[in-house]
């Protein structure tokens, strides 16, 4: 039925350049379908060999069926103007994400606290 969450993934794995950005948008026909897409929208520079993890609410009062290989959502590069001092590569928690990828503690496995 309606008002579901679930999280999803991208089919394609992504490499985001040091010198850029990509921000994740639904595509209009995902959102006339009722399908919403909420956060986590942002890539950062030097995110790598990860497949976007999507927050994917259904809005409408019935089952939406979700079908892999159906375009969902749109990828929207943007060059810095600087290369950020450090970049995702180095900081993040969600490089070489594979498949779904819930929320990650502050704390990881090894220790580190971001």
């Amino acid at each position: 039925h309606g008002a579901n969450f679930i999280l999803c993934h991208s089919l394609e794995f992504v490499n985001i350049p040091d010198d850029m950005a990509a921000i994740l948008y639904s595509k209009s026909s995902t959102g006339r379908r009722g399908v919403e897409h909420l956060h986590a929208g942002y890539g950062d520079p030097g995110w790598h060999d990860s497949q976007w993890t999507w927050e994917i609410h259904n809005v409408a009062p019935w089952p939406i069926p979700l079908t892999a290989g159906k375009p969902l959502m749109q990828q929207v590069m943007i060059r810095m103007t600087d290369v950020p001092l450090r970049t995702y590569a180095e900081t993040g928690r969600y490089n070489k994400q594979e498949g779904p990828t819930p929320e990650r503690s502050a704390i990881d496995g090894n220790g580190d606290n971001r």
